[in-house]
């Protein structure tokens, strides 16, 4: 069994009748505020789930679903999210600092004033993603996929020229 208790009060915040969060299935799981540092969510499904301010350091979140998961002010400081599925997700003023997001779907997702410094991008799906006010300070955008609808910070000022490749549309 594991409890899942806000990082401020301890509180209990979810009982999961499990002895592993792998392959959880927690989707639409209000867990704002959560304590996950270090938890091993590979393959959890965390769709539409409410991770407001939760701290997810360290936390291994490989091929998890978060699609249209609300992570506004998420600590995901060097969390493991290579392939996780993060199409649509809110991550505005996220720490994912020294994250992994190798081959991460981030399509449409909103990183508005997310800090990506020394983040791992490679090969991530950007198409349409907000990315205005991110800190991309020693990103590597290695073969990342980007397109015209992508909006990247304001003096950012050629995503191809940090190895990103720009999608054409007709």
């Amino acid at each position: 069994m594991i409890e899942i208790k806000n990082k401020f009060t301890n509180e209990l915040l979810l009982l999961v009748e499990t002895d592993s969060l792998r392959n959880a299935r927690l989707a639409g799981a209000q867990l704002a505020v959560a304590n996950l540092v270090e938890a091993d969510l590979r393959e959890a499904e965390l769709a539409g789930c409410s991770l407001a301010a939760a701290d997810l350091a360290r936390a291994d979140l490989e091929s998890a679903n978060l699609a249209g998961a609300q992570l506004t002010g998420c600590n995901l400081e060097s969390a493991n999210l290579f392939y996780a599925f993060l199409r649509a997700a809110n991550l505005t003023g996220a720490n994912l600092t020294d994250a992994s997001l190798q081959g991460a779907n981030l399509q449409k997702a909103t990183l508005t004033g997310a800090n990506l410094t020394g983040a791992s991008l490679a090969h991530a799906n950007l198409l349409g993603a907000d990315l205005t006010r991110a800190s991309l300070d020693n990103a590597d955008l290695t073969g990342a996929l980007y397109d015209d609808a992508t909006q990247f910070p304001a003096l950012f000022f050629d995503p191809a020229a940090r190895g990103a490749v720009l999608i054409k549309r007709d």
